[in-house]
């Protein structure tokens, strides 16, 4: 299965040529792609009855190959979506010429936030290898997905960014070793914020720690999360003391990337399970797991909490999640599959604090994936 990270940009099945000398028809909000016209013209001077099979091994020839993106750059993640953790798909109708840049960009599925606007902002920058229809280039129309979401994979859990890799322990005479790992020596806890708990906010917060070579906290920026719980989570992790992080012999600042938790009290369920093990696997991706092994795994719940609004209006139902674990039991990636949309942000927020025991794989920790499902229920 495809791991998502913060947007992924696939294209969809739906390709058409588009000629210069015929008129194409413009995709409208209710079209999931343009209507091309009945005929085209070849270059060279030969026509042809429009084909728009795309070439596979069992299509035959004359038929199309659709464009190729070479250079896609990431769009960003308006403020106002992550505030309210929003994550679903923006489709784009756009029309790739022979020169493979992008023309005439239109959205076919908003998902809005200011997000519509941002997925065009980046398709204007990116740059394909045109289609060809029987091995000639030619100017073609496609619709690509871009999917947003407020919790990329790449932020791990607990390990070193960049410049906190581990190098190799020091040979040197009298030298202390090298770090292999950011160790906290004093911590506060954040205090939950009074607006939060107003609003019965919960969620995870994800920081960049800049830690000085004295291991003292010199900044700390605000990946994710939202901006209520962020800064009470930077207000703790100012006053936090780290030992000094050793590079090379020497003290070295490094930067830290860490999640914090919000969740109230009576939400949260810590389980005792036993220790987990199967047989083997020789696939690099990560392993699947049946929801019923990974439920059997959990050690700590976190209870989403019910919208006003969602229960005002009678929502209640089941969201879908599917979730990949890393090798030290926590989530790290989470992209919705179905449910009520109302209910699908406070389903995230509860789940990305949830733990589990680390499956393991000829007893090593090892990275799964699998489904959750959180349940909303009336009462």
């Amino acid at each position: 299965m495809t791991r998502f990270s913060l947007i992924t940009i696939s294209f969809l099945l739906s390709c058409s040529v588009l000629w210069a000398q015929s008129e194409t028809a413009k995709p409208s909000p209710e079209t999931s792609a343009p209507a091309p016209s009945s005929s085209a013209t070849i270059p060279g001077g030969l026509r042809s009855p429009l084909n728009t099979k795309t070439c596979s091994d069992q299509t035959p020839q004359p038929c199309l190959t659709p464009p190729r993106p070479t250079h896609s750059p990431k769009p960003e993640y308006s403020k106002e979506a992550r505030k309210k953790l929003i994550a679903g798909i923006v489709v784009l109708y756009l029309e790739v010429g022979t020169d493979g840049r992008p023309r005439n960009i239109k959205v076919v599925r908003s998902l809005g936030y200011g997000l519509d606007e941002e997925a065009i902002k980046a398709a204007e920058k990116w740059e394909f290898a045109p289609g060809t229809y029987n091995a000639i280039p030619v100017a073609t129309a496609v619709n690509i997905e871009v999917t947003f979401h407020p919790y990329p994979k790449e932020w791990e859990t607990s390990k070193p960014g960049p410049e906190t890799s581990a190098p190799a322990p020091s040979s040197s005479t009298g030298m202390p070793p090298d770090s292999t790992k950011v160790e906290l020596i004093n911590g506060v806890h954040a205090v939950y914020p009074e607006a939060a708990r107003e609003k019965e906010l919960q969620g995870q917060v994800w920081l960049k720690v800049h830690i000085s070579e004295t291991g003292d906290v010199e900044g700390v920026d605000v990946l994710s999360g939202d901006p209520i719980l962020a800064e009470a989570a930077v207000d703790a992790v100012k006053k936090w003391k780290f030992k000094p992080y050793i590079k090379d012999g020497r003290p070295a600042k490094v930067l830290y990337k860490m999640p914090m938790d919000f969740a109230f009290n009576g939400k949260v369920t810590d389980i005792q399970t036993p220790p987990a093990g199967a047989g083997t696997s020789s696939n690099a991706n990560p392993l699947q797991i049946s929801a019923g092994v990974s439920q059997g795994l959990l050690i700590h719940k976190v209870e989403p909490v019910y919208p006003m609004n969602a229960r005002q209006l009678g929502i209640e139902g089941a969201v879908v999640l599917h979730a990949f674990i890393d090798e030290t039991g926590r989530i790290s990636n989470l992209e919705p599959i179905s449910g009520p949309k109302e209910l699908i942000a406070p389903a995230i927020a509860a789940v990305l604090q949830w733990r589990y025991r680390p499956y393991l794989m000829e007893g090593k920790p090892t990275e799964v994936e699998t489904q959750i499902t959180v349940i909303f229920r009336l009462k």
